[in-house]
């Protein structure tokens, strides 16, 4: 390997790592990371803890919407002065959740090195100290719907009825985080229905109104601003947007993997544009292992881009028989190079 093409291996290892840890927030996550906020605020001064449910299918931004909050919460800390400490208890429910594993779980993210020792009695009254110690004035938990038994579908009531006692005796205010199935949780225990009335659906993008195509518009666009390309791919144009949105069914996460491969192959190729066989040729590798039997959005975009630079060449043929030498050069030799 010479070394002009080792300092491009390098050069584009590091662009691979920058788009790896791309995070976009867009409006509406922008709204439920505020509403959060409200939640620890408000808490602090009302009779009962402020708490919030956010629901909604596999890959549509509801943990990022947990780690957004966490970020900005770490920047206001750090911006007191106060870098080390986070007012934040974060975890996820365990699995096949009891009262000792998640009380458990919640000794070990608040660091406590016999977290699995102890009664289920002492353990929650462990926590209940380390929390006050600590100044945790939140709680989150992702992954709420294994409080669901997958095997017989029944409420883990016990397990939900120590969250509520943690509220009642701490006023930490909580946020759940779960699939939709989770809401069933709250169909049988009402107490803690009453705790959580503001509950929060998360849905994929839409291609419906032309309110729902420019929200998926501008969040392609804020991807592409982040890429660290030398062209533009316009994958915000409408009909590379809407190729994009069939590809993934507008789920958040398939977009940013079907963009993030799709960058990579750009580059390892030695282009600095994502076109639409790059798209295509990720959505086939990857995307069709969950759209088994859809057709691959962008096939058509490919003929359409290949009859554009044809229709290109013919008209700067034709230009060089009008006597436009110079510029009919240049032109078919960006085409070639495209």
């Amino acid at each position: 390997m010479d070394r002009e093409t080792d300092d491009t291996y390098l050069k584009n290892k590091e662009r691979k790592k920058m788009v790896e840890k791309i995070r976009i927030e867009y409006p509406r996550q922008t709204a439920i990371v505020e509403e959060i906020k409200q939640c620890r605020e408000k808490s602090k001064y009302s009779r009962e803890p402020r708490c919030m449910f956010i629901y909604g299918r596999p890959g549509v931004g509801k943990s990022t919407i947990k780690d957004i909050f966490i970020e900005k919460c770490i920047a206001e800390m750090s911006d007191k002065g106060k870098s080390n400490e986070l007012p934040i208890l974060s975890m996820n429910a365990p699995v096949q959740a009891t009262t000792k594993s998640l009380v458990s779980h919640m000794l070990l993210a608040l660091g406590d090195p016999a977290y699995e020792k102890g009664t289920k009695q002492s353990m929650s009254a462990r926590v209940e100290t380390m929390m006050r110690k600590k100044g945790i004035e939140i709680i989150i938990l992702d992954e709420f719907q294994r409080f669901i038994d997958f095997r017989s579908n029944r409420v883990l009531r016990e397990v939900a009825e120590t969250l509520t006692i943690f509220m009642n005796n701490t006023r930490i205010p909580m946020v759940l985080i779960g699939l939709p199935m989770a809401k069933e949780v709250f169909n049988n225990e009402e107490y803690l229905a009453r705790r959580f009335l503001l509950q929060k659906e998360i849905t994929p993008f839409q291609w419906r109104t032309e309110a729902d195509k420019q929200e998926f518009i501008n969040f392609l666009a804020m991807i592409e601003n982040s890429l660290s390309l030398g062209e533009r791919s316009h994958l915000y144009g409408e009909e590379m947007a809407f190729d994009i949105h069939r590809a993934t069914d507008g789920i958040a996460h398939y977009v940013m993997a079907l963009i993030k491969e799709s960058f990579e192959l750009a580059i390892e190729s030695g282009s600095e544009r994502i076109s639409s066989a790059f798209l295509a040729k990720v959505f086939d590798e990857q995307l069709r292992n969950v759209f088994k039997s859809r057709a691959n959005p962008f096939m058509l975009s490919i003929k359409t881009e290949k009859d554009k630079q044809t229709g290109n060449i013919e008209q700067a043929m034709k230009e060089q028989r009008n006597g436009k030498k110079e510029r009919n050069n240049k032109n078919i030799g960006e085409i070639l190079r495209a």
